[in-house]
């Protein structure tokens, strides 16, 4: 198992940050930051699924700022992670339903697409 850069916000300029600070960190210690395995993870509302009244995560997701748009909006932003040199997304559909599975399909569809 290798290391990881893990991160959950959907901004990106702190992501930036932290990837620099990696980065010197690793030269510090004679590392290749090239080695390190680099993955993000937050949480995708999307639009006309999600219920905040009815949902346990209602608190956690104001606070975490998820992830929002058309699907193409949502696409972009991953394009954008992966031109930060994210290799690996985790997303957690907010809901978490079948509905939304098949709703996040058309985003998946479009990164296919490039």
């Amino acid at each position: 198992m290798g290391l990881g850069l893990y991160r959950y916000p959907t901004d990106l300029p702190p992501l930036r940050a932290m990837r620099h600070d990696l980065d010197a960190a690793c030269s510090e210690a004679g590392r290749d930051p090239a080695t390190l395995r680099r993955t993000a993870s937050f949480s995708v509302s999307l639009s006309g699924h999600s219920k905040p009244e009815d949902h346990w995560m209602a608190e956690g997701r104001i606070a975490n700022k998820p992830a929002t748009g058309s699907p193409e909006q949502l696409a972009a932003l991953l394009m954008a992670y992966a031109a930060e040199g994210i290799d690996r997304v985790q997303v957690w559909l907010d809901p978490n339903t079948l509905d939304a599975i098949e709703a996040f399909a058309t985003v998946l569809e479009l990164l296919e697409q490039g």
